[in-house]
């Protein structure tokens, strides 16, 4: 793993670092990494400015990793009616992950 995170690092550095991340294996080291930090919660909460993008579909692939768990996503300034751009829609379903029908809770707190 060492020599793999090695290798990852110089690609990044020679500014391939949308490379790097759509690497599967990198991917699901992230994945892990980040769902191993959360302690072994009950429930996560994926917020984001705008809960349009990055929140729903970290959502949904943890929701796919980590079925156990209470999941979900929100947003500080997310306006009712918005739906997520067709860039984003075309991104996540690369990971098949559909937002196309992502809907849009607020944080209010």
């Amino acid at each position: 793993m060492r020599s793999t995170l090695n290798t990852a690092l110089r690609t990044a550095a020679r500014g391939g670092l949308q490379r790097l991340l759509a690497l599967p294996a990198v991917r699901d080291w992230l994945s892990r990494r980040a769902l191993a930090a959360s302690g072994g919660a009950d429930s996560i909460a994926f917020v984001c400015l705008g809960n349009i993008c990055r929140s729903p579909f970290a959502e949904a692939v943890a929701r796919d990793r980590e079925p156990g768990r209470t999941l979900l996503s929100a947003g500080t300034l997310a306006k009712q009616g918005r739906s997520s751009p067709a860039q984003a829609v075309q991104s996540a379903s690369a990971w098949q992950v559909d937002l196309r029908s992502h809907s849009l809770p607020r944080v209010l707190a």
